[in-house]
């Protein structure tokens, strides 16, 4: 039995954000968000100790001078912290397992079961805890240390005032998601959880949409969104919009 299961995970967060309009027509928005994770197993062993800082910035420009043509910018970095279901590749018994079977498992038992080992992460730590045998081919399985995943994002839009209190609007969206983890199974009794190269995610959209504004307190907006992702799956960066938890970028 595995027993009771305790992780630890220390997150430090900053956002620095500020608002420049050089000239009437153009206002630009900068920040940085900086977040800092310590993450630990069950049995102690240090997972991750990672930087995250995720530059942003925005720009809005009034392109015709007259408030009807709205031209803006986007850009950012995104970063969702591990937090404690990341850490549970590394129990002191494996989430998935097999059984290994010369012939029908019915009639024999199994010559190996995978799960007696926690899985190791690819940092010099927690390499350091296999048997000395076992540490040059979990670091030759590794893609260097771990890191932390991260989604490159940006928006491209304008928007239209075509006739009074009606505004159309174009969109183009594109994102990557790259430095996923795995876990790599690199001989029959160990397993590494390394940052592969050919994980990745790949996105883009254009959205189309239509705002007719009634008064102050009522207005009415259509939109329609043509969208196309190929990859691994990436999960959820940070907290969804109204949202009262963290994002689920670990569950990949």
């Amino acid at each position: 039995e595995v027993g009771a299961l305790t992780h630890k995970s220390i997150v430090l967060s900053a956002y620095f954000q500020d608002d420049w309009q050089p000239v009437d027509f153009l206002t630009i928005n900068a920040g940085v968000r900086v977040d800092h994770e310590d993450l630990y197993t069950s049995q102690g062993t240090k997972i991750l100790e990672q930087w995250m800082p995720a530059p942003r910035l925005g720009i809005a420009w009034d392109a015709t001078r007259d408030s009807k043509t709205k031209v803006t910018l986007n850009a950012g970095q995104y970063y969702d912290v591990n937090g404690s279901a990341f850490a549970e590749w590394g129990d002191t018994r494996t989430s998935a397992g097999y059984d290994y079977y010369r012939y029908d498992y019915s009639q024999t038992e199994p010559y190996y079961s995978q799960g007696a080992y926690p899985l190791t992460f690819c940092n010099e730590e927690s390499i350091s805890t296999l048997p000395k045998v076992e540490q040059k081919g979990a670091s030759e399985a590794c893609n260097g240390d771990l890191r932390p995943y991260h989604m490159d994002k940006i928006v491209l839009g304008v928007e239209r005032e075509v006739l009074p209190t009606v505004a159309m609007g174009l969109k183009g969206i594109l994102s990557q998601t790259v430095d996923l983890p795995e876990d790599i199974n690199y001989d029959d009794y160990y397993w590494v959880i390394s940052n592969p190269e050919t994980k990745r995610r790949d996105y883009w959209a254009v959205e189309f949409t239509a705002e007719k504004e009634f008064d102050k307190h009522w207005q009415l907006l259509a939109s329609y969104t043509l969208s196309e992702s190929k990859g691994a799956m990436p999960g959820q960066f940070e907290t969804a919009s109204g949202g009262g938890f963290g994002g689920n970028g670990n569950e990949v």
